[in-house]
Formats: structure tokens, C-alpha cells, sequence
């Protein structure tokens, strides 16, 4: 039985730092995305911008 638990451990470990990496990629993106947006904004005019959200 030991091995099994081993086995279960390493596998437990292994799934928790796949969901902090996809985690962190997902942080990555959105500050990324939110740094594109706030650019975006200060490139384009006023004008254009209330264009597009109509």
C-alpha cells in the first residue's frame, strides 16, 4: 500500500502546480491584456473609442 500513496501524493502535487501554472498564466494574460486596453485607450481619441462602443 505504501507505493500507492506515494503514487496519489506525487499525482496530488502535481495537479496542484498545473493549476498554479494555468493560474498564473491566466494572471499573465489579463494584466497583459488590461496593460493593451489602457494603451489602447490613451492611442486612441475620445471620439473613435465612444464610435465603436456604439
Amino acid at each position: 500500500m505504501p507505493t500507492t500513496s506515494k503514487g496519489q501524493q506525487t499525482f496530488e502535487n502535481s495537479i496542484r502546480k498545473t493549476k498554479e501554472d494555468i493560474l498564473h498564466q491566466i494572471e499573465k494574460q489579463q494584466l497583459s491584456s488590461i496593460h493593451s486596453e489602457k494603451l489602447y485607450k490613451r492611442l486612441t481619441p475620445k471620439s473613435c473609442m465612444q464610435n465603436l462602443l456604439k
